[in-house]
């Protein structure tokens, strides 16, 4: 039945609008079989196409499906239109189911009731008769004259007895609605000196946000000389400049020139936060800020200006329309304090003409954030090389600013591992030297998270290479921390102090053994790293490489070979086994330490050893225990020695 509802529509259509109609009407009623159009009814005879009278015999028997207890299927109306040559019955089908004609007709692409109106208009503005039209006529003959933009129609319309209302919503549109979408002037005229009422809001929207939408600028001054709001709002709040800045065809520019000169206010926010300018194409936003009602420097909810907003969204052409107000403000910043500059130098690469744009407008490279940084900073932190050497080049920024963390350029990017970027720093002359509040300096930072090649770039530069921080740690230190093998051995071949102590007396190699790395730790010793050499608290590498409940033998074997004082190494590991601490299996599979663990339990202790433990009663095992004995009157490494903890 689709199949064939639709071919019967399309010929009616055809033939309706083919042919100069007279009008009459009457209806019909009773149940609708199942369509089944004969030979006779399908034969079109010639110019103008004509269709058979559908007649009972026409009609095949059957029932059509049933929807909740109706026919599917009715015979809505029969229009009988009388041609030149011939004459024919034109039906018009309505689907109950889905409410209306005009769904089903726009679906297939049929324009009957437009056809159909037309021709009415055109009999019945001669006034040769007057036809009784029903009240459920009038919405699809008022819709029907609307879409074929049918003067005669919608006048003869207004102009009947039964009092047709213009603001009628049908199918959830309005009539003024309908006519503003599909840009019929003389249509929303006449629908306006019907008494249409211009502040109605249907499904889709008011009329002079629908005309704002479509961009119909002529409809638009005919809604504000008839006293349209013009700054009626939709349920988001937005204006009908809101809902043409995203456009970019030029009629739009003319519907937001006439929105502006009819005193639509830009400056309005809506649900987002945001005001037209926000929101603008490169189009509009060149309207826009010839407009001195327009507020360039507006900021949004979220604290952005159009110009911030424009450079988070790397829309160049827009930023290139903002930056020709005369009002605007370059330095306006963001939530965090962030200028148009730093965002865009921020994008990296993306951002490059951004930056190019702002920079040739005056945007000033030396402004810092909230953080101090400025907008070199972030170029360094992202590590773009172009934008870096825009900023230094046209932007005449400073190569060594230090934000509020004392933080330069060349430091930022080696924390982020821009090797191209530290060496372009250097090249210009970049202060490598110059530490953060921390006192941690570039080397330091590159020893910290491994950046090899940038550690080879800044030793190149002459580095200091033992530049502690606060705490007193080197970069050996730090990299002996991470386990960073390949730059300790690079800064011990530079001549890195190995035995450089942070503030509580712990060397490289006490780190070393602390954290496992044998191989490190074996580099150290080799560079002279001092075995029996202990923090303030008297613990020695040894302690570390026994710490509870640990016993790394290689290390201890390592440390031993090396000259470590054993201390009461032999009595420690002897109360781990016998309290099965550690299995009896890890001491004994290493022959030589078991050989040496058997050698030290035969053996007297020592002269010396006996010394430093009756000096050590003396002074009392306390925290407080180094400090006297720095104060005995003995040399360091005695000192050292005498301050050894027992294990």
């Amino acid at each position: 039945p689709a199949n064939l509802l639709r071919l019967l529509l399309r010929q009616l259509s055809f033939a309706a609008l083919s042919s100069n109609f007279e009008v009459g009407e009457f209806a019909l009623t009773g149940r609708l079989p199942l369509l089944r159009l004969g030979q006779r009814a399908l034969q079109l005879a010639d110019a103008p196409p004509v269709l058979a009278v559908l007649t009972d015999e026409a009609l095949a028997t059957g029932q059509l499906l049933p929807a909740a207890g109706q026919d599917f299927l009715q015979l809505g109306r029969v229009l009988f239109f009388e041609g030149v040559h011939q004459s024919f019955v034109l039906i018009v089908l309505r689907i109950e189911c889905v409410d209306h004609l005009v769904k089903l007709n726009e679906a297939i692409g049929c324009p009957t009731h437009a056809a159909v109106a037309r021709q009415m208009g055109q009999r019945y503005s001669k006034h040769r008769h007057k036809p009784q039209i029903s009240k459920q006529q009038i919405p699809w003959l008022l819709r029907g004259a609307i879409r074929s933009n049918n003067v005669e129609t919608l006048t003869y319309l207004f102009s009947y007895p039964n009092d047709v209302d213009p603001s009628m919503v049908i199918d959830g549109v309005c009539p003024l609605n309908l006519a503003v979408e599909l840009g019929h002037v003389q249509m929303v005229k006449l629908l306006l000196k019907a008494g249409a009422n211009i502040h109605v809001y249907d499904a889709p929207t008011y009329p002079l946000l629908q005309a704002a939408t479509y961009g119909r600028t002529e409809i638009i001054e005919l809604l504000v000389k008839s006293n349209a709001d013009v700054n009626m709002r939709n349920q988001h709040l937005q204006t009908g400049l809101h809902l043409i800045a995203t456009q970019t065809s030029e009629k739009y520019r003319a519907t937001c020139r006439a929105l502006l000169q009819n005193d639509c206010n830009p400056n309005l926010l809506d649900t987002d936060g945001l005001a037209p300018l926000h929101r603008a194409s490169a189009q509009i936003a060149a309207e826009m800020v010839q407009f001195p009602s327009v507020n360039v420097n507006l900021k949004s909810e979220s604290g952005d200006t159009a110009l911030t907003s424009a450079v988070k969204d790397r829309r160049e052409a827009v930023v290139g329309a903002l930056l020709k107000s005369e009002s605007l403000r370059l330095e306006d910043t963001d939530q965090i304090g962030m200028t148009p500059l730093m965002i865009a130098a921020e994008l990296g690469a993306s951002g490059v003409g951004l930056a190019a744009l702002l920079l040739a407008a005056g945007s000033s490279a030396s402004k810092t954030d909230k953080q101090g940084m400025t907008a070199l900073h972030h170029a360094a932190y992202t590590g773009c090389l172009s934008m870096t050497q825009l900023l230094l080049g046209q932007g005449n920024a400073s190569i060594n600013s230090t934000d509020s963390y004392g933080r330069s350029p060349l430091y930022l990017a080696t924390s982020r591992g821009h090797v191209e970027l530290v060496n372009y720093f250097l090249s210009k002359g970049a202060d490598v030297h110059l530490p953060n509040k921390e006192l941690k300096s570039p080397m330091y930072i590159a020893a910290y998270f491994g950046h090899l090649e940038i550690v080879q770039a800044l030793l190149r530069s002459e580095a200091d290479v033992d530049q502690p921080d606060t705490h007193k740690k080197t970069p050996l230190y730090v990299a002996t921390y991470h386990g960073r093998t390949d730059i300790v051995d690079l800064l011990l071949r530079h001549g890195s102090d190995v035995n450089a102590a942070d503030r509580n007396g712990k060397t490289p190699l006490y780190i070393a053994v602390l954290h496992g790395h044998l191989a490190i730790a074996d580099k150290l010793i080799k560079h002279g790293a001092q075995v029996n050499r202990c923090d303030k608290d008297g613990l020695a590498p040894l302690h570390m490489a026994v710490k509870f409940p640990k016993l790394d033998i290689p290390m201890v074997k390592l440390l031993l070979s090396h000259g470590c004082d054993p201390l009461n190494l032999q009595a420690f590991t002897r109360w781990l086994l016998e309290n099965q601490i550690i299995p009896d299996k890890i001491i004994y599979a290493d022959q030589d330490f078991s050989d040496w663990l058997h050698r030290e339990e035969c053996n007297v202790r020592s002269l010396k050893r006996l010394c430093r433990n009756e000096i050590q009663r003396a002074l009392g095992h306390t925290d407080s225990m180094k400090h006297k004995v720095n104060k005995l009157p003995l040399p360091n490494q005695l000192q050292s020695y005498v301050s050894l903890k027992a294990l």
